[in-house]
């Protein structure tokens, strides 16, 4: 009869630690993110117009074929 009173106790005490284990883990809460500034409005058009530029550009050059082609 100790024997099985040894493995009511063991099974008892790991049943409480699951409990408490699964507490403090539901306690934990994530961190709040902070508020992070966007980049201004210009800077989008002025990479816009930068990528624009250099595709019109690259697409006047003209071609450099000769006459093996």
């Amino acid at each position: 009869m100790k024997f099985l009173s040894q493995h009511a106790w063991l099974i008892g005490m790991a049943l409480a630690l699951l409990a408490l284990s699964a507490e403090a883990a539901a306690a934990v809460r994530p961190p709040t993110p902070q508020q992070v500034d966007s980049p201004p409005l210009w800077l989008y058009y002025l990479i816009l117009i930068v990528l624009t530029g250099a595709t019109v550009a690259l697409s006047i050059l003209p071609s450099k074929r000769s006459h093996q082609d």
